[in-house]
């Protein structure tokens, strides 16, 4: 049972919030075992009115015990508004320590950008702000008020701490994208202390996320290339004040802010995470019917992600051949947005059009890393984990590397590398790995065996742990269990 702290708030979050409960418990009666508790609280600008304060002072104790917050919006035109955002969000964000704001911004289908000759593939964003640190930490003061020198002070403040734990963050999301792509946000030569430390620490953490590509951009060009240059950007990570700004831009510019959504992350599980629309109350539109609900919808979908409950893998993986040829991959390279490219020459089979049983062979292998890596790794991080060597499907890697497989890259004794590289990080050996056994168990030619693999099923078979066959046989993990039968054109340039 999943229990949901509903915090609807003020103005229109009231409207969008529970729009979204409603959507919520016809998923649970729709879904199996997705039992979904709602507990709300009417907390916000009324609460103030009557009690002086925005949320109880046992408030943030009382939201340790729930799965998950659903926030709508803080605050009313009659209420200043740094009371209200430090009465309610900024204090249960900091009271559960939800260091990682993360905002996807997508362009949405049937959404038009405001960008010209902008297409959806163009504006695919990962957000990452730091949001307990920074200019919001809440540091400074007030003096001399009445008087001509009346003097205000905000300190902004960095910890190595804090820095090293949202950039980490960052470049795990980063590596969990298609692009492993990931952008500094900074504003060094400026700031000549606390942004210097962020550049620092940056350098430092990228030596762990080699496979990550990074680069670094001043806050004010980092505008300038997302009106620019859009298609350069992936993933970003920058500091509470400039993500601030940045994430509104960031909506502004994929159609709406009515869409955008956002939540607030305890990484490490310590506490709920709190999910939320971007918008505001936006009085001025209260009691229309006319408040974007998306922004909500979305935040909602993130939530349910962080629970662990969204099962996306069903976009990729086949019911049957058809389904698998016509509509599921054209929805997997839709929504992830990820392009599958088999080269002529790759293949050796430049003197037709028409794949060979090469061509077929190869094309399953990559749209099966693919899958692995971006899927299955994803959704189900225990049962097929690339990125560690803790998932059944890296133990069974590591349990077999050098007796009965061996990637061509890599070195065993006894038996030296094929090729010069390394493939023995999880995220390339099990990916590697584990596309032989899938396909092989399910009938089909590997396209090339890895040193020591079983030349058929049956050795397979025996070779194989329980663990990873009861997980491969389990129907909620909707592994390839037939043969695909397609015909793919082959790119002959590209």
């Amino acid at each position: 049972m999943y229990k949901i702290a509903v915090i609807p708030g003020d103005g229109i979050g009231t409207e969008v919030i529970n729009s979204g409960v409603e959507v919520l418990k016809a998923l649970s009666k729709s879904v199996q075992n997705l039992p979904i508790e709602f507990h709300q609280f009417d907390w916000g600008a009324e609460y103030y009115k009557k009690h002086g304060v925005m949320m109880p002072d046992e408030g943030v104790e009382e939201l340790k015990s729930f799965s998950a917050i659903y926030f709508g919006s803080a605050g009313v035109p009659e209420i200043p508004d740094h009371i209200t955002l430090w009465g309610l969000r900024l204090k249960i964000c900091q009271g559960l320590d939800q260091y990682a704001n993360l905002r996807p911004v997508r362009l949405l289908p049937g959404i038009i950008s405001p960008l010209k000759n902008v297409e959806e593939k163009d504006i695919d964003w990962s957000f990452i702000r730091e949001n307990s640190e920074g200019e919001y930490s809440g540091i400074g003061g007030r003096s001399h008020r009445g008087y001509s020198h009346d003097t205000a002070m905000d300190v902004t403040l960095f910890t190595k701490q804090g820095v090293e734990r949202i950039q980490r963050f960052a470049f795990e999301i980063a590596r969990s994208r298609p692009r492993k792509l990931l952008t500094l946000v900074t504003k060094s030569n400026a700031q000549r202390h606390g942004m210097v430390m962020w550049d620092e620490i940056f350098d430092e953490i990228s030596q762990d996320y080699r496979d990550v590509n990074t680069d670094k951009m001043l806050v004010d060009a980092m505008t300038t290339r997302m009106v620019l240059d859009p298609k350069s950007i992936d993933t970003v990570v920058a500091s509470n004040l400039h993500a601030d700004i940045l994430t509104d831009l960031a909506a502004s510019l994929s159609g709406s802010m009515g869409i955008a959504p956002t939540g607030n992350l305890d990484p490490e599980k310590r506490h709920p995470s709190m999910f939320e629309p971007i918008h505001g109350s936006a009085f001025d539109i209260m009691g229309k019917g006319i408040a974007n609900p998306i922004g909500s919808y979305w935040s909602a979908v993130m939530m349910l992600e962080k629970l662990g409950e969204l099962k996306v893998t069903k976009l990729a993986m086949p019911f049957d051949d058809q389904s698998w040829e016509t509509q599921q991959l054209p929805a997997l390279q839709r929504v992830l947005g990820y392009d599958i490219i088999i080269p002529a020459w790759w293949i050796g089979n430049t003197s037709s059009v028409e794949p060979d049983s090469r061509a077929k062979a190869v094309m399953v292998e990559e749209i099966v890393h693919f899958i692995t890596q971006f899927g299955w790794s994803t959704v189900y991080p225990d049962q097929f984990g690339v990125y560690g060597w803790s998932s059944v499907i890296a133990q069974e890697t590591q349990r077999a590397a050098c007796d009965w497989w061996q990637h061509p890259e890599n070195d065993c004794p006894g038996s030296p590398a094929e090729y010069p590289g390394d493939c023995s990080d999880p995220s390339c050996d099990v990916v590697e790995f584990y596309q032989q056994v899938l396909v092989m168990r399910a009938g089909m030619e590997p396209g090339w065996l890895g040193i020591g693999f079983p030349e058929n099923r049956e050795v397979l078979e025996a070779r194989l742990s329980d663990t990873l066959k009861a997980v491969m046989d389990d129907p909620q993990y909707h592994q390839l269990g037939a043969p695909l039968r397609f015909d793919y054109p082959v790119v002959e340039s590209l």
